[in-house]
């Protein structure tokens, strides 16, 4: 051990002696092209849910496993891991939405934008690209995407100079997504969800996805419906994840109307 912390000295020693010449960032500043035109947009985790009337919402995706034709939906969402042997089927997939009329298409990472360009999709940047800044923003919009939802871990102060980019401002928002398939060791392979309890009480779903995978939602979801004045400058993104069509509908009506709740729930700060 003595001997391994004597190199690593020297070896700091040595990189501080060299120095290095500062690097000047270069990117291009593509979002002041950006047209700022505030979407409403949802993402649902199943075809079951989504309501008959959705003009509410300018996009509808589902996650494109789940998709059927006349669903509803005029977005697909790509699952957010996808392995290579698994890219055929998801090809099959993404061409029959394309062939259906389907528009739009929700990216989940970097990987994914080549593929879905192919197809023809308008692409909108997910929150797993986790952005943060305004460099990151210009990068995706110069990759091709025409909208970007922001990092839910931003406030409202951070995402300031960022106008027009999507918020999440209502959904449980997801807090891991598994390889392994916790439904199936806990309720069968019958069931596509199931409730878990950690170690607060607090009860967080489980739903399967694509690859026999599960994502894992958060037990208290983002409500801003009596306070949708504070981001009115942003694009609106919804996310259904465990609620039925008839609370899905019950949802939409009380961001139309403003309505505060009761329950437990998370705000944008």
């Amino acid at each position: 051990v003595a001997t391994l912390n004597g190199m690593r000295r020297e070896a700091v020693d040595k990189l501080l002696e060299t120095g290095r010449a500062p690097v000047e960032a270069v990117y291009k500043k593509t979002f002041n092209r950006y047209k700022r035109a505030s979407k409403r947009t949802a993402l649902f985790a199943n075809a079951e849910q989504i309501p008959e009337d959705v003009s509410y919402f300018d996009r509808v995706f589902v996650y494109l496993d789940k998709y059927t034709r006349g669903c509803g939906a005029n977005g697909i969402c790509l699952p957010p891991v996808i392995l290579d042997r698994e890219w055929n089927e998801i090809e099959k997939m993404l061409d029959m939405a394309r062939n259906d009329g389907v528009e739009y298409a929700l990216v989940s990472n970097i990987g994914q934008i080549e593929r879905v360009k192919k197809h023809g999709f308008v692409m909108t940047a997910d929150y797993r690209f986790n952005v943060f800044n305004r460099p990151c923003v210009d990068y995706l919009l110069d990759e091709g995407f025409d909208s970007v939802i922001l990092s839910p871990e931003l406030t409202l102060r951070q995402c300031g100079d960022m106008v027009g980019c999507g918020v999440i401002v209502y959904g449980n928002i997801p807090v891991m997504t598994t390889h392994k398939c916790v439904i199936k060791d806990t309720a069968g392979c019958d069931k596509c969800r199931v409730y878990m309890t950690d170690r607060t009480g607090a009860s967080l779903l489980a739903v399967g996805i694509y690859g026999h995978r599960n994502i894992i939602y958060n037990s208290v979801p983002v409500y801003m419906a009596d306070k949708i004045d504070t981001v009115g400058d942003f694009s609106h993104h919804f996310i259904f994840s465990g609620e039925t069509k008839a609370q899905c509908r019950d949802i939409i009506n009380a961001y139309k109307m403003g309505l505060t709740t009761d329950k437990k729930i998370k705000r944008i700060k």
